[in-house]
């Protein structure tokens, strides 16, 4: 299995960014991943690396020909790469850890002085005679969003293509084209999150081409819900990406114990958006659910839902149009609202003596199934009939039907429809496979080859043929799920995994 694309980028020092001198490519740290990136064709054209230790240096060798990576973290090692054949020449290792240098991003290349502020410009002077040449204002997303603390962190300067490839600390990339001295253009713009990622979603329109697309929403500790544009082999450019913040006040300054509080209250944990790509529903920290229009981003909902934070959501909605979203809360309750009567309380339910850890809503056998798990390690169902009244507007009410206890805390959960049976991933690092009848466990399997390792993630593939699961040694693995063999396991990620979704590709 191959790696097809990165959104992210990590800045952990001054030499987190390379270009080659001969060609045009360039290089940056993403994690555990080092990314190749065509400046030519905005592309990214390989990857390196796929470990769990962070890359955290690179560096292109004068020809080009060769790479060199550092690591931090367990055993870090300093690794050349041969750039064509994409395999390790020679790999160090290294026990001492080094300050990382902290100060004003200034560059000397090419005889030209390149001198990076707090602001997000750049100024160049003549190396020799420091006269000053031009002055490059703040990328697009700077004057869009005014974003706070995103200065210039490092740059490099390609003479060969003239390109200045420059990195901020909002871990966002902008390459500008300097051919022209009198015309400057920004050339590329990734604009990734700043900070942890914590929850994910999909879903697919049709451009005015007729043409299926899918969107990849991710949301953060940055306060903001991001929806991505994927088209595999194509450039990503700040043209597909759309930006919502969630921040009441994002274009303010505020003082630094402020926007820590700010910062609690704002971070956004569970994402959904309507079966009818109308609305993103989000829930933060603070137990609020906040709804906005998915086209205009506008904000149009607030539910005061939970005392506690909000920790899964899950949107249903039935062949009548009725449409409910159950929301789950580290407060031990579930909310069931009228998505179509302005998110209107349906019921509330206190099934659980802990924390609610994810929650799930399937059609099956003629009647609604809500699947919810807590770390009181119990699973429960609770159903509703579904209506054949095309024109009942009354929304289902759920009831608690079924109970089980897992031997082990569940973390996460997979429901077939077709086959009525329910993957339920444990903090013992199996996954359960349940009858949805009988709540009985019919197979058990580990969900990684690591021992003594937590299932954080699951997610089955529409044919219920593939099953993924992510576990707290940073890995991703793909298991059948007829046979609960692991047929690869995959590295990349230096922090535990907190979201896993198939595309249709």
């Amino acid at each position: 299995m191959d790696l097809d694309l990165v959104l992210g980028m990590s800045c952990r020092n001054i030499s987190c960014l390379a270009c080659d001198q001969n060609s045009s490519l360039a290089a940056h740290t993403a994690s555990g991943v080092l990314v190749l990136l065509d400046t030519a064709t905005n592309c990214q054209v390989r990857y390196l690396h796929l470990r769990q230790n962070a890359v955290s240096t690179v560096s292109f060798s004068p020809d080009g020909k060769l790479i060199v990576t550092g690591e931090i973290g367990y055993r870090p090692a300093v690794r050349v790469w041969r750039v064509k054949v994409k395999a390790t020449d020679r790999v160090i290792h290294s026990h001492k850890s080094i300050e990382e240098f902290k100060g004003n991003c200034l560059k000397v290349q090419d005889q030209i002085l390149f001198i990076g502020f707090n602001s997000g410009d750049i100024h160049m002077f003549d190396a020799i005679s420091l006269l000053h040449l031009a002055a490059l204002p703040a990328p697009t997303f700077f004057q869009r969003t005014c974003m706070n603390g995103s200065g210039v962190f490092t740059l490099v300067f390609n003479p060969s293509t003239t390109l200045l490839i420059t990195a901020y600390k909002n871990s966002s990339m902008c390459v500008w084209d300097l051919k022209e001295a009198s015309n400057v253009k920004q050339k590329y713009v990734a604009v990734y999150h700043s900070k942890a990622i914590t929850n994910t979603d999909i879903f697919t329109t049709k451009d005015s081409k007729g043409q299926v697309r899918e969107t990849l929403v991710t949301v953060s500790h940055d306060s903001t819900v991001r929806l991505w544009g994927i088209v595999i082999g194509e450039s990503i450019c700040y043209d597909r990406l759309s930006i919502l913040y969630t921040d009441p006040a994002p274009l303010q300054p505020v003082l630094e114990a402020q926007n820590q509080t700010l910062d609690n209250a704002g971070i956004i944990t569970a994402v959904k958006v309507s079966p009818d790509r109308k609305f993103i529903v989000t829930g933060n920290q603070a137990g609020n659910i906040c709804v906005y229009d998915r086209i205009t981003f506008e904000h149009s909902l607030t539910v005061l839902a939970h005392n506690r934070e909000v920790t899964c959501l899950a949107i249903y909605s039935d062949s009548a149009g009725r449409t409910i979203l159950a929301s789950g809360s580290r407060d031990r309750l579930i909310h069931i609202m009228d998505v179509n009567n302005d998110f209107r309380l349906i019921s509330t339910l206190s099934i659980h003596s802990s924390s609610i850890t994810v929650v799930a809503i399937c059609e099956m056998s003629g009647q609604l199934n809500m699947i919810s798990c807590a770390a009181d390690r119990t699973l429960s169902v609770c159903t509703s009939p579904v209506s054949c009244d095309t024109d009942s507007k009354c929304a289902p009410v759920l009831q608690l039907s079924k109970c089980t206890t897992i031997m082990s805390t569940p973390a996460d959960i997979c429901v077939d429809s077709f086959t009525k049976q329910i993957s339920v991933g444990c903090q013992d690092g199996y996954i359960r496979i349940l009858d949805m009848d009988l709540l009985q466990e019919r197979r058990m399997f580990r969900g990684c080859l690591t021992e003594e390792r937590q299932i954080l993630k699951l997610c089955l593939d529409s044919r219920g043929v593939l099953l993924l699961s992510a576990a707290s040694d940073k890995t991703i693995n793909v298991i059948s799920f007829a046979t609960g063999d692991i047929l690869i396991s995959m590295s990349g990620h230096t922090k535990f995994i907190t979201g896993l979704i198939f595309t249709s590709r």
